[in-house]
């Protein structure tokens, strides 16, 4: 978490890890850790849909090479509520990974090994704000300052 130079503090989220493998959970935990981001693992004994409920994550990150028992679902949830997908894969191709499986309108693909500043990137361009707008004011009553801050953005109808 950073600040802005009034003071506002800038939370970037949350992210949902799901893996089967404790080795790629380890190194996403730091590498998104150093993009000042939460994480968070969906628990063994939940379905998808709790996991993402309970969580509310910013992104979420699968692990398609060690496939954690419900990752399809989670990928559905993720798309439901058009959430971010970050797809990590470990060959070259991705082309045939799940037929008819419903992906977010925002989807990336890394081939691990990756480096921190690609990782970093691709989660930067992932939680691009749909802010049109960010306004900060502040003012003193009685010698207690007060800041405020109003973010703005335009709603897109759906069709």
């Amino acid at each position: 978490m950073s600040l802005y130079d009034d003071g506002f503090a800038v939370s970037r989220g949350t992210v949902l890890v799901a893996s089967g493998s404790d080795l790629f959970m380890d190194i996403v935990r730091d590498m998104v850790a150093d993009c000042g981001l939460a994480v968070v693992f969906p628990l063994t004994s939940e379905p998808a849909w709790l996991s993402v409920m309970r969580t509310q994550p910013s992104l979420v990150i699968c692990d398609w090479d060690a496939q954690a028992t419900n990752l399809a679902g989670v990928i559905g949830e993720a798309a439901a509520r058009h959430v971010p997908l970050l797809m990590a894969w470990s060959r070259d191709r991705h082309e045939h990974y799940a037929p008819g499986l419903a992906l977010p309108e925002r989807v990336a693909w890394l081939t691990f090994p990756v480096g921190r500043d690609e990782f970093r990137s691709t989660i930067d361009a992932l939680l691009a704000p749909d802010i049109d707008s960010v306004h900060h004011a502040s003012f003193a009553v009685a010698g207690v300052g007060v800041g405020v801050g109003v973010r703005m953005r335009t709603l897109s109808l759906l069709a």
